[in-house]
């Protein structure tokens, strides 16, 4: 495992990047999983996924979750996994956006000088922020269990999969899944959906993430951080929330943006995140050109971990009680590119 840990790369990809056009429409309908309500996406033939994702090749169907993993559900399979800890557990630090510190890790921040990102200087390693303290500080936490699960890294999230019997999505299932079948969807709503607040947590503050004060305010859409799973519209027409906003989630897919990273702290692979967070704006990922869309990426090592990186698993087959959309059936790079995670 690489002995630094750094708050990578980002890239944004604009209109070049945006899915081609294909060669037949995808059908919808509605049928029940369990207690949830999904939708199936048949007969979908997609050209490309994404800036450098060669697609074409027919793969298996699959589903995938609603909603990111939450707090809750991932203290379930703490439980259920004695001596499971995360990297972030294991490290004994993870990042953290400072506005979303603690009192008492702002205290200890300040006192021992504690490094910071950097390429953005208002993430700061914390010593003992977790999936479980996403502030950091020792007290016991106050803890909403609806959040999404953050401070997990990519190998912490493969493991999560793994006990649900699922895996990570590639970046192209990700991608297909969030446009509902919609070949060349910019954002996963249509323009005539209303206002993007009611659906999206991002960021509307006039300023930057860089000049927020701690507490973190809400803004618009209601929230100042991470906003519950199950809160705000579905945002696709297959049921599907938080894909654009909220927080980053992790796909089983390389990283094939640029790296904004000195070659020195080069510690291993980048692997591809989706969907933007709480500090992107639709208007344009934080620092950088062309607004948070479907085919926006970032990427980082495997075991890094922060305030805004989550993630969603899929699925051959539904796990007892959980909310999926089916995706039955389409085209990618490869399915089965990560397995060993």
């Amino acid at each position: 495992m690489p002995t630094q840990r750094r708050l990578w790369a980002r890239s944004s990809l604009g209109a070049a990047a945006m899915v081609a056009a294909a060669s037949c429409a995808a059908a919808a309908t509605a049928e029940s999983v369990g207690d949830a309500t999904a939708s199936v996406a048949k007969f979908a033939d997609v050209a490309q996924l994404g800036k450098g994702v060669v697609a074409g090749q027919r793969v298996r169907p699959f589903l995938i979750d609603v909603s990111p993993v939450s707090v809750g559900a991932f203290a379930r399979f703490v439980e259920a996994n004695p001596g499971f800890r995360t990297d972030a557990e294991r490290y004994g630090w993870s990042f953290v956006f400072e506005p979303l510190m603690t009192q008492q890790a702002r205290d200890d921040a300040a006192r021992t000088d504690a490094p910071r990102s950097p390429n953005a200087t208002w993430w700061v390693e914390v010593q003992g922020a977790s999936w479980l303290r996403p502030g950091g500080g020792q007290a016991d936490p106050a803890t909403n269990w609806q959040l999404p699960v953050t401070h997990v890294s990519m190998e912490d999230a493969a493991a999560f999969c793994r006990w649900r019997e699922g895996k990570l999505p590639t970046a192209a299932q990700w991608e297909w899944a969030a446009g509902a079948g919609v070949d060349g969807a910019e954002l996963p709503w249509k323009p005539s959906a209303g206002d993007a607040a009611t659906m999206a947590n991002l960021w509307t503050a006039e300023a930057g993430p860089e000049e927020a004060a701690a507490p973190l305010a809400a803004d618009a859409d209601g929230f100042g951080g991470p906003a519950p799973v199950t809160q705000l519209l579905h945002q696709n027409d297959w049921g599907m929330r938080h894909l654009i906003g909220n927080t980053w989630e992790w796909t089983q897919t390389r990283f094939r943006g640029e790296r904004a990273v000195p070659a020195r702290w080069d510690s291993g692979t980048l692997w591809t995140l989706k969907g933007g967070s709480f500090l992107d704006r639709l208007g344009g990922v934080f620092g950088e050109a062309g607004g948070v869309t479907i085919m926006s990426e970032a990427g980082n090592t495997a075991d890094m971990s922060s305030s805004y990186i989550g993630f969603r698993c899929t699925y051959k087959a539904a796990p007892a009680g959980a909310e999926l959309v089916i995706v039955d059936d389409w085209s990618s790079e490869n399915d089965d590119e990560h397995d060993e995670l």
